[in-house]
């Protein structure tokens, strides 16, 4: 009885664990092409509206992330609006630098969050993975302040 007492205990703790314990995103597993889906958060000061994004974005706007660069696509153009090479993907805390309550509640249930750096300083654009779940974040620095600017749901596409 004792022992199947403790198995009983021991298939609980797993399947307690093993189903509630996320697993965090691999930097390998990242790589790929992401299509905009959905502006999630928009900064007040912000000049566009979530729906203006949507419209324009939905389907059209890509990303592509690569070992050592990244580009963003705003429309079907062959030609990148941002472009960065020679960069690196550092993880990071997913609530590093985040000050916003409603940002930190949009990204509570992410696993794994990597920045974009380049020659060791970050280049202010984030991806946030919360199992199919993709979000990429931009912060802009505003007085002193280092403050998302928006976050989009992608979806990733290969």
């Amino acid at each position: 009885m004792k022992r199947l007492l403790i198995l009983v205990l021991l298939l609980l703790s797993i399947f307690i664990t093993g189903c509630n314990g996320k697993q965090k995103v691999e930097l390998e597993d990242i790589y790929g092409k992401y299509y905009y889906k959905e502006c999630v958060y928009l900064n007040e000061r912000n000049v566009f509206n979530k729906d203006a994004l949507n419209d324009a974005y939905r389907d059209v706007a890509r990303y592509s992330i690569k070992e050592s660069t990244f580009a963003f696509y705003q429309t079907e153009s062959q030609t990148p609006t941002i472009s960065l090479k020679h960069i690196n993907y550092k993880e990071v805390d997913v609530d590093e630098n985040i000050e916003s309550k409603e940002v930190k509640k949009i990204l509570k249930k992410c696993t794994t969050r990597f920045d974009i750096y380049r020659l060791e300083i970050s280049q202010g654009y984030s991806f946030a993975f919360d199992g199919d779940n993709v979000y990429f974040i931009e912060f802009r620095s505003t007085n002193n302040a280092h403050e998302v600017w928006h976050i989009f749901s992608l979806e990733k596409r290969d």
